[in-house]
């Protein structure tokens, strides 16, 4: 028996010595994360350029409108937008003071005043006519009834749309808490779907110089959203309904004699999109905003919820023991960083965008992998964090080059139509066509089965693949 007494002391005094070695250890990386870092020059410079982006009126900002777009039909959609501006501004402040995430969406003023419309003749049509879609040719041919449907349905709609694209502004309140919420951008987009229909029952109807002016009001919009984008997903918006903008007011032209098409084709057509609409950088800041409003207030959100009861056993453990291992600051400064990169090396020319989208792809990998395990003992839970939230947006890149793409090949079409090109030429023709891939410089692929000048864009699956029909 004294032999079993002896060994379990040794058990209990080697247990007592782990367990005072691991607090002395605890100790050691807490005094080595006694200090946060100072704002770095790179995080410093992009919260200048978030900050000085010049004031614009909210009668005058997109933005605001697009906020107040889903009110309820009797609403002003301009003056919801301010309300919810305003409540917004209020919960990042709110927010900022005590690094805590605390929208209650409930006090939102718009509510849920606005439903998408899920009409079976509507729903096929979006479906048909999405990225990918099958049958859109036909689906948009037949538009007069959706049309007509749609009106029916939701007879604000088309007015309101209309009124956003006349906005020729666009400053975005980049949201810190991700329940915050953003334009109703669903409404927004059969807003635009209802406006293109529009615009070809006009141009069937001879009415030429108002469709196109439909037209131009929806592609100045959108060109100017997708420039100033503060947010990614903004930017997203931007590039789908450019790509739609493009793909179906070629569907609009390809009805149309060539003398009536070139009447019905904005001018801005002609225009190239340029390295400053093309630029991530502008929403790449906004992206790093968002990431420190996340990054100032999770070790307080957590102990919040502890506090509260509220939180998971993981999360508790986190706030408490993992706090003092996390450095807010450093972690936004290796942010900014991170996404001042990703900026630099998306605003490459198109000739070497492939490129660029491998070296962005590489860095979002090597980033992450130098995140953990970390070379030292500082900010070890920012660095684990890190290492699972560095988010790759090359294909995000991809997809906004694209759009020049579809502009060229969408040009293509009516400079092939208006030459009267039959479609058994339209290979041979494309061969000698001033509008090539802006990638490669060679030319456009001709699909027979679809009849469509086909561009396959660098973004992956079938967003990249844009049939532009003959």
């Amino acid at each position: 028996m004294r032999w079993i007494r002896a060994l379990l002391k040794a058990i209990a005094l080697t247990l007592v010595g782990c367990i005072a070695l691991a607090v002395l250890l605890y100790l050691v990386v807490v005094l080595v994360n006694w200090n946060d870092r100072k704002p770095s020059p790179v995080a410093e410079r992009m919260m200048q350029e978030y900050q000085s982006r010049p004031p614009v009126a909210d009668a005058e900002n997109g933005y605001v409108y697009a906020m107040g777009f889903a009110a309820a039909p009797e609403q002003d959609p301009l003056q919801m937008g301010v309300l919810r501006v305003a409540w917004m501004k209020e919960i990042g402040e709110r927010n900022a003071r005590t690094n805590r995430l605390d929208a209650d969406l409930s006090a939102d003023p718009q509510g849920n005043s606005y439903q998408v419309s899920r009409d079976p003749l509507i729903e096929a049509f979006r479906g048909a006519c999405k990225p990918g879609g099958f049958g859109c040719v036909e689906a948009f041919a037949g538009g007069d009834e959706i049309y007509d449907l749609w009106i029916a349905a939701n007879s604000e709609l088309l007015s309101r749309y209309s009124e956003l694209t006349t906005r020729r502004a666009w400053v975005e309140l980049v949201p810190i808490d991700p329940a915050a919420p953003f334009p109703s951008y669903a409404q927004i987009m059969d807003g635009q779907r209802l406006l293109l229909l529009h615009a070809r029952r006009l141009a069937m109807q001879g009415d030429y110089d108002a469709a196109r002016r439909v037209l131009e009001s929806d592609l100045q919009f959108w060109r100017l959203v997708f420039e100033s984008a503060d947010t990614l997903i903004t930017k997203m918006i931007a590039t789908v309904a450019l790509v739609r903008h493009f793909e179906h007011g070629n569907l609009i032209l390809r009805g149309l004699d060539p003398r009536a098409a070139a009447r019905v084709m904005p001018a801005e057509w002609r225009t190239p999109i340029n390295e400053n609409e093309r630029s991530m950088r502008r929403c790449m800041v906004g992206e790093w905003v968002f990431t420190s409003g996340l990054s100032r207030s999770l070790i307080p959100v957590f102990r919040a919820e502890a506090a509260m009861g509220e939180g998971s056993p993981s999360r508790t453990a986190v706030a408490f023991l993992g706090g003092p291992l996390y450095q807010p600051q450093d972690s936004m400064n290796r942010y900014a960083d991170y996404y001042s990169r990703v900026g630099e090396l998306l605003d490459a020319p198109l000739a070497r965008y492939e490129e660029a989208g491998d070296a962005t792809r590489e860095l979002a990998a090597s980033t992450a992998k130098r995140a953990w395990p970390p070379g030292s003992l500082y900010n070890l839970l920012g660095s684990w964090i890190r290492s699972r939230g560095i988010s790759d947006v090359s294909n995000y890149g991809a997809r906004v080059a694209d759009v020049e793409g579809v502009r060229r090949a969408a040009l293509a079409a009516v400079t092939l139509r208006a030459a009267k090109v039959e479609t058994a030429g339209v290979a041979d023709a494309l061969k000698a066509s001033e509008w090539r891939n802006p990638y490669t410089g060679r030319p456009f692929e001709w699909s027979a089965t679809d009849t469509a000048i086909r561009f396959q864009g660098l973004a992956a699956g079938e967003r990249g693949v844009h049939l532009l029909y003959y």
